[in-house]
């Protein structure tokens, strides 16, 4: 009876551990004749399919294709069809992702992994990176390692930062704007922070310009980070800083960088700190429902008279509703409204973190192939092949043009530009147009700033319209607080296109070639700068190089060869050589990224000193429930301003008292029970 020690054995296995029992004896005989007994019964060890090792070149020629980057499935897919084509049937077609799988091991073909040990393999590719021209790793400190003398880490600490010459000139060139810093988790199996310091391009899409993976993002962490940054790539001086909640990212920013850029909280980190302070000091979901509209109608303000008159009128009433909330609000937001309120950010162009944060979602669902990442070499390679993407994307951008995502919401625009009326426009002077809301409870102003836009850089424009972001401004959200061309402004220049005649422009057109001249011009040296860094990356693979190395080695062995006077030797070197020049004939038609070598392997009885790993030093929490608040739309907003500003009448006296949910708050704070009813007539009115 078989016995099977996994799902594995079933195929049966090479090595029987036993004779076999077909024999074959002839017998000569004293007169000549030969006597033959056979026994064709074989144990064990029949010539099948499955226990047929694959040819030495099939497997040196897969080597190949893998080290070349060709997909596991285009291998299977070529061997397969060979098979169904071809004129005899063997072992090699039965070749399946396994097999692949083995070669790959045998060869040392993973082009992440140098070693099963995670912190070895990391240490590995560092030290290759560091003989390289362009080293990414600007810094680097494994666990376990002694701390040097001038650093403020600790012996369990992990810290690395990569910036490459690419995302230093990309630094240097758009850091001046601003520059978003965020962290995520998820990247690695040990609880590593991915902090990542990104800016945007001409075109308002996100460039990472560095990255530090570290166990720790607090401010000791980040100064290092920086500072490494500034040695880098010099002082780098943003118009304003945004990041999380937390302080840590702006507080080392200023500490280590020149000037104190503006302080920008990313919007969605605010939004999503007041839910789960609502849903852990307002038991009252309605309550607390009202008090998130409230906060978001305050905070949604685009003028600073109006966002002031909104806060005190929301300081008033939210004490009396959830004292402890109040509390909250008055401590860790009332300080910092500079920091939230869209009034204070306007012209700037942003609004959201949600650049770096769509890099984390890229980088994890399409890089890290949406799984559990557990090693730290896989996160920071597929971070250099994300650079690579990037750089080329930037070069197509650049030569062909691309429709990006803030061009795609202009003409979205445009579109809905169709829908407003003519007559909703009122003339002012002649740059400067006042439009009736949809809703005619608001009005806006459009504003031609300049006649022609003299950025060369500037790709965001309307092409049916022919003006970019620049020309106008509207005191809509849209335009303040998204900087993008609003449906005002398309109805706007659409009307006065069709009227306006050159003899009305107050300012001269700026011929179109020269614009032309100057993007060009522009283009050109963008080009030069990514072309240098493509030569610089280029040169890490130097054909002549290797080849003078190879040679030098050679005619070392050559003179070995000659002084040697032992067999053995020779014979070893002899097989060695048969199996080197077989691999190179192989390969040197295929150009291979890299030198392919079988992987020595180690007994698996052999005692060997125990291998430092990563591990976690997060400290575990407990995670929110998931009560969700919905936001203010436009007649909710327009609502609460009133409310706040003066309150429901009382039908009877025409007296103002308070709004219901303002009343539920008293009363629930007093623990009163009463019922009440709003639609009797005898209900007393409050002042």
């Amino acid at each position: 009876m078989n016995k099977f020690n996994s799902i594995d054995d079933i195929a049966g296995t090479c090595k029987i551990q036993h004779n076999c029992t077909a024999t074959l004896k002839a017998t000569t005989t004293k007169d000549g004749k030969i006597t033959v007994d056979l026994c064709l019964t074989h144990h064990g060890h029949q010539k099948d399919l499955q226990h047929t090792w694959l040819p030495k070149q099939k497997k040196e020629e897969m080597a190949a294709l893998l080290q070349q980057g060709v997909s596991k499935d285009k291998i299977l897919g070529d061997i397969r069809e060979h098979g169904i084509q071809g004129e005899s049937f063997k072992s090699y077609h039965l070749t399946d992702r396994k097999d692949l799988s083995n070669v790959s091991r045998a060869f040392g073909l993973g082009e992440i992994q140098r070693s099963e040990n995670d912190q070895e393999s990391v240490r590995a590719w560092i030290e290759e990176w560091q003989d390289s021209e362009n080293n990414p790793v600007l810094f680097y400190k494994l666990q376990g390692e002694q701390v040097p003398e001038d650093l403020d880490l600790l012996q369990e600490d992990f810290f690395i930062v990569i910036q490459t010459p690419f995302q230093k000139a990309m630094a240097q060139k758009f850091a001046s704007k601003g520059v978003c810093v965020d962290s995520t988790h998820g990247t690695t199996g040990y609880d590593f922070l991915l902090t990542t310091v990104m800016v945007t391009d001409e075109c308002r899409e996100g460039l990472p310009v560095a990255w530090c993976l570290s166990n720790h993002e607090d401010f000791t962490h980040m100064c290092l980070f920086f500072k490494l940054l500034r040695e880098n790539c010099g002082q780098l001086s943003p118009h304003w800083v945004m990041s999380d909640t937390a302080s840590q990212f702006y507080n080392a920013w200023v500490a280590i960088m020149v000037g104190t850029p503006i302080r920008l909280i990313c919007i969605w980190h605010v939004d999503r700190a007041w839910k789960q302070e609502l849903r852990a000091k307002v038991k009252d979901s309605e309550m607390a429902e009202d008090i998130y509209k409230m906060l978001r109608t305050v905070m949604q303000a685009t003028t600073v008279p109006e966002f002031k008159t909104l806060l005190c009128k929301l300081e008033e009433c939210l004490p009396s509703i959830s004292a402890e909330f109040d509390t909250y609000f008055e401590r860790e937001w009332l300080r910092k409204k500079e920091m939230w309120a869209y009034c204070y950010r306007v012209g700037l162009g942003i609004n959201t973190n949600m650049i770096v944060e769509a890099f984390h979602r890229v980088f994890k669902y399409n890089y890290l192939k949406g799984k559990c990442n557990k090693r730290v070499d896989n996160c920071l390679l597929n971070l250099l092949k994300f650079l690579r993407d990037k750089y080329f994307e930037r070069l197509i951008k650049l030569t062909k043009g691309k429709c990006n995502f803030k061009m795609r919401v202009i003409q979205d625009r445009h579109k809905k530009s169709k829908g407003l009326r003519e007559e909703m426009i009122t003339k002012v002077d002649n740059c400067k147009w006042s439009l009736q809301s949809d809703d005619n409870q608001s009005v806006y102003t459009v504003t031609k700033e300049v006649e022609v836009c003299r950025d060369p850089s500037c790709d965001l424009k309307c092409l049916e319209c022919n003006i970019c972001i620049h020309q106008y401004m509207c005191s809509c959200p849209d335009s303040l607080i998204q900087n993008t061309i609003c449906k005002h402004v398309h109805l706007v220049e659409t009307v006065i296109s069709t009227k306006a005649t050159l003899a009305e422009l107050s300012c001269e057109i700026e011929p179109t070639d020269t614009l032309d001249d100057k993007r060009s011009k522009y283009v050109d040296e963008e080009l030069n700068v990514l072309h240098e860094h493509a030569i610089k990356t280029n040169s890490l693979s130097d054909t002549d190089t290797h080849r003078e190395n190879v040679k030098g080695k050679l005619l070392a062995l050559l003179s070995q060869v000659e002084t040697c006077q032992h067999k053995h030797p020779l014979q070893q070197l002899e097989k060695q050589l048969n199996a080197a020049q077989s691999l190179f004939s192989s390969l040197q038609n295929r150009k291979p990224l890299k030198e392919i070598q079988p992987k020595s392997r180690a007994p698996a009885n052999t005692k060997i000193q125990q291998q430092l790993r990563f591990y976690s030093t997060k400290k575990k929490r407990k995670r929110d429930s998931n009560v969700r608040y919905r936001k203010p739309t436009r007649e909710e907003g327009d609502l609460i301003f009133k409310k706040i500003q003066t309150g429901p009448k009382c039908p009877e006296n025409g007296k103002y008292r308070p709004t219901a949910v303002f009343f539920r708050g008293i009363l629930h704070m007093a623990n009163i029970n009463i019922c009440f009813c709003l639609q009797q007539k005898h209900n007393p009115c409050f002042t």
